[in-house]
């Protein structure tokens, strides 16, 4: 299966349903056709052109280990990584009583196990799901409770959780709408939703580049735009945050949720259109930089 057949074309956005989207850049991290495409309705922005349902199973399962992590298990060095973003995020959510002893956590695309272990050590029941089967054997080899696969086929032996968590996972999902539906659903009561990802709208500043867009991620969100994607699916916001480590995370966004009426349905047009115009002005000054910076550096980027 060649990168062009394993592509799939989007007739509306996938977390409204709107046919009201343009197109933001073609020009991205390992693109193969795929482009980003801005959702006039809700703001989100998707990538259409996208690998299908099947190329992204087999992509997740080796090909991203390899090509994004660069190894198939974890190295030392990545280990260290890990585990203190571990701590810190445990931290964080314990802060917000998202976290205490005797407490049952699922965690997706839990990698190495870095915060499962850090769960353990806090006392808390901890199970995850991992699409990388050399992640998962690795954290399967410190004794924790890891499935490979994806969700909602592979969900931990219990049929609700106190907490569950996703680092740098909802963008890279196909169908987010129906996954944060799932997970409200297998919230226990009182539960909570913790998810972690790139913040569009932090990123849009003088250092960067359309390279911010990269295969992987088949959506991106602002804190306006996820939290009125939360809201269409039974979920509100709670808490939110940007995580502390300034140089390595400085573009991303820690949200915490719990099961709401959801009555929210979209973000207001103002939201919106500053969206828009922010990515607009951004892919111009890149554009136009582009040139003075190969002249000036000597480099192509």
């Amino acid at each position: 299966m060649t990168p062009l057949e394993a592509t799939e074309a989007l007739s509306a956005c996938p977390t409204c349903g709107s046919a009201d989207f343009g197109l933001v850049t073609g020009r991205g991290l390992d693109f193969f056709g795929e482009c980003v495409r801005a959702c006039g309705a809700c703001g989100i922005l998707f990538l259409s052109p996208r690998l299908s349902a099947p190329a992204l199973a087999s992509y997740y399962e080796r090909d991203y280990s390899l090509g994004y992590r660069g190894r198939e298990a974890p190295d030392a060095a990545q280990l260290a990584a890990r585990e203190r973003l571990a701590r810190e995020r445990a931290a964080a959510l314990e802060r917000v009583g998202a976290l205490a002893p005797g407490r049952s956590v699922l965690e997706l695309g839990c990698s190495a196990g870095s915060f499962l272990e850090e769960c353990r050590r806090r006392g808390l029941e901890a199970w995850g799901v991992e699409p990388s089967r050399g992640f998962a054997e690795h954290a399967r080899s410190r004794g924790l409770s890891v499935e490979v696969g994806q969700f909602p086929e592979r969900s931990g032996p219990r049929p609700a959780y106190d907490l569950i968590a996703l680092f740098h996972v909802l963008e890279h999902l196909p169908d987010p709408a129906s996954t944060l539906r799932e997970l409200r659903s297998r919230l226990r009561p009182g539960g909570r939703l913790a998810l972690e990802v790139p913040d569009l709208e932090r990123a849009l500043g003088p250092r960067w580049s359309e390279r911010y867009f990269h295969r992987p991620h088949l959506f991106d969100f602002s804190r306006e735009t996820l939290t009125a994607l939360l809201a269409r699916n039974g979920l509100a916001v709670v808490h939110w945050e940007y995580p502390r480590e300034p140089r390595a995370r400085r573009h991303h966004l820690l949200l915490v949720a719990e099961p709401a009426d959801g009555r929210h349905a979209l973000p207001s047009p103002a939201v919106v259109h500053r969206l828009r115009f922010r990515l607009r002005a951004w892919i111009a000054v890149s554009r136009l930089s582009r040139p003075v910076y190969r002249l000036v550096t000597g480099r192509s980027g």
